[in-house]
């Protein structure tokens, strides 16, 4: 399989909920590391 690597700064949304929605839907899903860049 894949490794996938998002960058939470990288996904855009119209709103937070959906931001957040979308991150855990790569992780939980896919499988992915969600980054957290401070």
């Amino acid at each position: 399989g894949y490794k996938i690597s998002v960058p939470a700064e990288g996904v855009a949304s119209f709103n937070q909920k959906g931001h957040e929605w979308a991150l855990a839907h790569f992780k939980n899903s896919l499988g992915a590391e969600v980054e957290q860049h401070v």
